[in-house]
């Protein structure tokens, strides 16, 4: 077995005693990829972990379920063993790319093993401690989305969609969908509704057109561009969501709709 996937539901975020700062440096590690590459957003993804939910766009009733997909620790020492270690705590923006699997370790995490890994969900006093943080791979959020669903459908919203291992995103996504959000069991643990009320659910997406994000939302994940008009940010307008950037940029809405 190369790889583990564990589940942080509503309920963790919802226990006040929960540690969120590994969460924040795992996801400011992700998001500082494209800062570095594009040279467009000049904060960090999450400021602090007194702004977390802020900084997601969380309100306090929202759902937040939260999907890492890990390495087993066998495979992470044999990296070590390598002199290959990982520092999600860096979050200087021209170390972004620290913790990406190397290209001559990626045989290490096969991705066609992905079906096989062990789906645990978390109980609300589990530690996202350092022994989890340094074996991550992937990581996706699906939080409440801001608008009335139709009948029979569930509306989420995709958010820290995060990769450190080439394709490993949208083959996780993937089986995220086929083996947590189809799976009657897991879907019930996590949103307390039986999946058979629902005919579809739809994942929304809102993304920096900039980051060259649309094709590959609409190439490599099975998204369509919505209708939904794209929105302009004027970099001297006082930022968008608590974000400062460089320049203007746009944000372009997708979504994946996915047959019950």
């Amino acid at each position: 077995m190369s790889f583990e996937v564990l589940i942080l539901p509503t309920s963790w975020f919802r226990n006040p005693k929960t540690d969120l700062s590994n969460l924040r440096y795992l996801i400011n590690k992700g998001y500082n990829k494209p800062r570095k590459t594009f040279g467009i957003i000049e904060t960090l993804r999450i400021i602090s972990t007194d702004s977390f939910f802020d900084d997601l766009a969380v309100l306090p009733n929202d759902q937040l379920n939260f999907f890492l997909l890990l390495g087993t620790e066998e495979k992470f020492q044999n990296l070590e063993n390598n002199g290959i270690y990982r520092d999600f705590k860096d979050e200087d923006v021209q170390n972004a790319f620290g913790c990406d699997i190397p290209k001559e370790y990626r045989s290490l995490f096969p991705l066609s093993d992905l079906p096989n890994a062990k789906i645990k969900i978390v109980d609300s006093d589990f530690k996202l401690d350092d022994s989890y943080l340094k074996r991550v791979i992937a990581s996706t959020g699906l939080r409440s989305y801001d608008k009335v669903s139709k009948p029979g459908e569930k509306d989420v919203i995709l958010t820290t969609y995060c990769s450190f291992l080439s394709h490993a995103a949208s083959d996780f996504l993937d089986f995220l969908i086929s083996n947590c959000i189809l799976n009657p069991k897991i879907f019930k643990a996590l949103y307390s509704e039986p999946l058979s009320d629902f005919k579809t659910i739809v994942i929304h997406a809102d993304c920096i057109i900039e980051h060259n994000l649309i094709d590959y939302y609409t190439g490599k994940c099975k998204f369509f561009k919505s209708n939904k008009p794209d929105i302009s940010i004027a970099s001297a307008a006082g930022g968008y969501k608590q974000v400062i950037a460089s320049r203007n940029f746009n944000i372009g809405f997708l979504y994946r709709r996915i047959d019950v």
